[in-house]
């Protein structure tokens, strides 16, 4: 694979881990993605190829529009394949986006001095993300497809400082209002209801 087809099969990668919340072990089958979702078929690390960890891990993957777009443009470079791995490396393997990382982005990160902290962040982001436009946490467990939503809310959703400070702005508005009960009844002061 050339240098240029190599940035783009790595860029469409990213994206999908970015825009899907795929995690970096998965790999898709060519023939499993029909421009709606995609299917995880196996987990890939390094050299080992396995199933996925769990049955909630095979589950359909929505596919939003950009990142379609990005895939139907990546399979027309690739020769339109309809076997093998949607992401393969020069030799039709599974592409080792670690591989990719040392390769290609330790160097350059380090120069502009930026901290990795590894391709599940890209996970946590789209989680927080989805969290943050007010996305229930079963559905962003099920598009991220754990197995429990607990998983997802102590690992993945993540607030951010201006979360905390909204929080506190608003609950500093609700105790202006001190007297009012949720109800829209009157409290006493230094009762407790």
């Amino acid at each position: 694979m050339d240098d240029i087809a190599k940035s783009i099969s790595e860029s469409v990668s990213g994206t999908l881990q970015f825009a899907e919340g795929m995690a970096n072990s998965e790999q898709i089958r060519s023939s499993l993605y029909h421009g709606a979702s995609l299917n995880v078929t196996q987990s890939v690390w390094r050299n080992t190829i396995g199933d996925p960890k769990t049955a909630k891990s095979k589950a359909p993957v929505p596919v939003i529009p950009q990142l379609a777009q990005r895939l139907e443009a990546h399979r027309v470079r690739c020769g339109n394949p309809v076997a093998g791995p949607i992401f393969a490396n020069s030799v039709g393997h599974p592409l080792d986006l670690n591989a990719c990382y040392q390769r290609e982005m330790k160097d350059v990160l380090k120069r502009a001095g930026i901290s990795w902290h590894g391709w599940h962040g890209f996970r946590r982001g789209l989680a927080s993300n989805l969290n943050r436009l007010g996305v229930d946490d079963s559905v962003i467990q099920r598009i991220l497809r754990h197995s429990t939503v607990a998983t997802t809310q102590n690992h993945y959703i993540k607030t951010a400082s201006p979360d905390a400070i909204a929080a506190m702005k608003q609950f500093s508005e609700a105790l202006l209002c001190s007297n009012c009960a949720p109800d829209g009844s009157l409290k006493v002061k230094g009762s407790v209801q």
